[in-house]
């Protein structure tokens, strides 16, 4: 069918909810009004996934909007797609229970009762099918709890001495062949220095479970990592090796600078002074470790990282799925050179009001880092290969990291070493 008619149903569809318009249709699948405007003209047909189609089922059905197996099977026709049931997911399997196929052998089992027995069937169908209404009312929302769609908060962030709560529960890790795509195209669109394969090590997608913990809204700060040095005299790796990385805007790669360190980020000629709210840079895990450590906290896990990055929905960005370069500090579409202050972009925070997951400095996780990880099946609470592997996990990119490559889902796998454009932040286990 031609990509007018899936536009079409969506409007037709939508039209059945009372108060909701279009700019709250985007905001529910994750998108800005104009963006999924553009995605339903045609103008980004590789969003147009079979996600993408359920995503929209599964809003319109939570508002009761989707009335029988056939109109979700149209909106799946419309995009493209085979129909319901022919495929595993999470919605998938939930939408299938709901709306049951009807086989050729219960048509013909049908035909074969009398009028009467019809009116009995009809009756029983009735109380029958108000049961389950009532079933799914108080259900459906559990078992969907894991649905690529929005979710609605149950109650504003809890922030606590500027860490944010994170509750116990499941959350979808990882990305899917249809987000690897999407990202590619911005690889494509956008930077012309990555590509999908890079991404590789992020299937597959999958529910993971975690305890509750706090963590840090923002990044640490020098201001907080000064403090940190004067109450213990700790030296840095970077300090005791004399040298550190530093990003050359002309050569576009990194440059080991003497007398780069944390309080002096660009060299020995540069301070922190202006800079005491910016990210604290040139810190080696260890190093990180060791402040955590000392604050009474410690290092998040990868995944702890991720589910604050892009709450329990599975979005790309923390914001939502769809890039949007204004919510975020990195040098290549408008910002300027270097870290900005702690929580300059409020628009790019996650649902839980955790601040910069993406841009302004990549951060260390605890994990040590393996391309093949997440097919190793562990789901609940993971913490990454128990073997070195020689290199921990790094998160969000930084200030000098090009698009593309700026997702929540983004494993960062170079070796362990400092420059200025690798900072932290720290978590707590929960009550």
């Amino acid at each position: 069918m031609p990509m007018a008619t899936l536009k079409q149903l969506i409007i037709e569809y939508r039209s059945r909810i009372p108060d909701y318009n279009q700019d709250k249709l985007a905001q529910d699948m994750g998108y800005t009004a104009g963006g999924l405007s553009n995605v339903l003209n045609g103008e980004r047909p590789s969003a147009i996934t079979r996600d993408f189609v359920l995503k929209v089922v599964k809003i319109f059905h939570d508002h009761h909007a989707i009335r029988s197996r056939d109109e979700i099977d149209s909106l799946l026709a419309a995009g493209g797609f085979a129909k319901l049931g022919t495929q595993s997911s999470t919605v998938e399997t939930a939408l299938h229970t709901t709306f049951p196929a009807l086989t050729p052998e219960r048509q013909v089992v049908q035909t074969q009762y009398s009028i009467p027995i019809r009116r009995i069937m009809t009756v029983g169908a009735i109380v029958l099918g108000l049961s389950i209404i009532l079933f799914l009312w108080f259900d459906m929302p559990q078992r969907w709890s894991l649905s690529r769609s929005p979710t609605v908060q149950a109650q504003p962030p809890i922030i606590r001495d500027g860490m944010v709560y994170i509750p116990e529960g499941s959350f979808l890790r990882g990305s899917t062949e249809d987000d690897l795509r999407y990202i590619e195209s911005l690889c494509i669109d956008i930077s012309k220095e990555c590509n999908r394969a890079l991404f590789s090590d992020e299937l597959p997608q999958m529910a993971i479970w975690l305890h509750d913990y706090w963590i840090g809204q923002h990044e640490v700060t020098n201001a907080q990592y000064q403090i940190f040095v004067e109450a213990t005299h700790y030296v840095t790796d970077a300090e005791k090796r004399g040298e550190s990385k530093v990003w050359s805007r002309l050569a576009r790669t990194f440059e080991i600078v003497k007398g780069a360190n944390w309080r002096s980020p660009g060299g020995p000629t540069t301070s922190i002074v202006e800079k005491l709210e910016h990210p604290v840079v040139h810190i080696a895990y260890h190093d990180a470790e060791a402040y955590c450590q000392w604050d009474g906290k410690r290092l998040p896990t990868e995944a702890e990282w991720e589910r604050a990055a892009r709450g329990v929905d599975g979005w790309i960005f923390p914001w939502g799925n769809e890039w949007d370069a204004t919510r975020l500090n990195h040098a290549y579409e408008g910002n300027s050179f270097g870290t900005k202050a702690i929580g300059s972009f409020p628009a790019g925070a996650s649902k839980d009001e955790v601040h910069d997951m993406l841009g302004n400095v990549a951060e260390w996780t605890s994990d040590w880092y393996s391309g093949e990880y997440y097919k190793s099946g562990e789901t609940r609470n993971p913490t990454g290969p128990k073997v070195s592997t020689g290199q921990h996990v790094r998160r969000g990119g930084a200030w000098n990291t090009q698009s593309g490559f700026l997702h929540a889902t983004w494993r960062i796998d170079l070796k362990d070493d400092t420059s200025d454009s690798t900072g932290f932040r720290c978590v707590e286990d929960g009550n």
